[in-house]
């Protein structure tokens, strides 16, 4: 079992928090999960500091949202200088395996999308007015999410071929649900497209199906949750301090393990979940999809088993990373 100190949201730009605040290990690993900090000039070396203080109580695995490659570097500099610190992983779309546990990390941004007919209009205007990224646009964004889907859907497949034991924690910024279970408030009417900025419905991709994912956790959003998701036994999870502290239920000392594989619900009682699900948030989807979504749980063949190993065995050509 492995023990994983999630965090999100901190914000310590609006407070200059970065010199005191401090997060007190009650883990081996701490996990950080976007909007710590900002790493604009006046709050970029205290953002960096703020990392390497708590590299020597930690090791640190970080879901990318605005860490570049300078900040990247300076921190592996400073464990050059520093051989006490903990380990760092940038997890940008990356893959981290557990060493000596049957356990791997995915740790990808994840960003969103929406619906076409005013799917631009929504990002647009928020990098437009609200938040100045250079080079980066609606258009990035949708796009960055779709590879980020992709990527995940690849990776667990393959890990669910090569170690169907191997127990797979997805961290991301964004939030892969928009049910009211995960978003709370958010969850309701959006007349101003928050809820599609910051949360995506990754129910509507058959990874989010994959019996070997226990954990998804996020933040982003500004609302705290931690439940197991009937249909999948997947535990949805975020830790958020929140832009304003507005998260009461935030708690610097809380931990989550990350267990072994259970057996996955039945098929046909999955399909049933799933339908109810819909029902409840008055989705009258055609559910004639469910089979399509599940179809990566159907059981192969011995014929197909074979197939597919050879074709992994052809095409296997990413490498794992590990802590660096």
């Amino acid at each position: 079992m492995v023990k994983i100190q999630i965090v999100s949201d901190l914000h310590l730009e609006m407070d200059w928090g970065y010199d005191t605040y401090s997060i007190p290990p009650q883990a081996p690993i701490l996990a950080l999960l976007g909007d710590i900090g900002s790493l604009i000039p006046p709050h970029r070396q205290k953002y960096i500091n703020f990392i390497e203080r708590h590299l020597a109580k930690f090791q640190i695995a970080d879901v990318r949202t605005c860490l570049c490659q300078y900040e990247y570097q300076t921190l592996m500099r400073a464990k050059e200088r520093d051989s006490t610190l903990g380990r760092f992983m940038l997890l940008d779309s990356d893959r981290l395996d557990i060493p000596g546990e049957n356990v791997t990390l995915l740790g990808t941004t994840l960003f969103t999308t929406a619906p076409p007919d005013h799917r631009f209009d929504i990002f647009d205007y928020y990098y437009d007015t609200i938040v100045d990224i250079e080079n980066w646009d609606g258009h990035q964004h949708i796009a960055a999410h779709h590879d980020a889907v992709k990527w995940l859907s690849d990776t667990v497949a393959e890990i669910r071929v090569e170690d169907p034991e191997r127990v797979v924690a997805i961290l991301t910024h964004h939030s892969p649900s928009q049910r009211f279970r995960a978003l709370g408030y958010l969850a309701g009417e959006d007349q101003d497209g928050i809820t599609l900025r910051w949360s995506s419905d990754m129910s509507v991709h058959p990874v989010w199906y994959m019996d070997n994912i226990k954990l998804w956790a996020f933040g982003c959003t500004g609302y705290n949750c931690d439940y197991v998701d009937e249909a999948t036994k997947t535990r949805i999870y975020s830790n958020q301090r929140g832009r304003f502290r507005e998260c009461s239920d935030f708690g610097l000392w809380k931990v989550v393990d990350v267990a072994p594989m259970n057996p996955r619900p039945p098929l046909e009682e999955l399909k049933r979940t799933i339908e109810r699900d819909r029902a409840e948030d008055g989705d009258d989807e055609d559910s004639s999809d469910i089979d399509d979504l599940l179809d990566p749980m159907e059981e192969d063949t011995p014929e197909e088993d074979a197939e597919e190993e050879e074709e992994e065995e052809r095409g296997r050509s990413r490498t794992r990373r590990g802590w660096r």
